[in-house]
């Protein structure tokens, strides 16, 4: 993909400038088949109703950005709290999709 944008892990907006990008999946809600369940005992999980490969784009994690040294705080709560790796993390408790 010969995409700036792309290069910088940044989505484009609609239109990119590059003819036949396709950098823009998030604004135009092109993710994968994900279904929200009940676990019983866990709340509510969340499980892919198709198969994902390696580099497939699954959903946007929304919520609030930590260092890695908050995140002792953050699993006292219970939090759901995603590692992105590089010391940083996302807790989706209070603001999250």
């Amino acid at each position: 993909m010969g995409c700036s944008s792309f290069a910088a892990n940044i989505e484009c907006g609609r239109p990119c400038v590059n003819l036949g990008c396709r950098n823009n999946r998030m604004e135009c809600r092109r993710w994968g088949a994900v279904q929200v369940f009940d676990t019983g005992c866990y709340g509510v999980g969340l499980r892919a109703r198709q198969d994902f490969f390696c580099g497939d784009f699954v959903l946007e994690y929304v919520g609030v950005v930590y260092p890695a040294t908050e995140l002792p705080d953050l699993l006292e709560d219970r939090r759901y709290v995603l590692d992105l790796g590089y010391g940083v993390f996302i807790d989706a408790a209070k603001i999250g999709g």
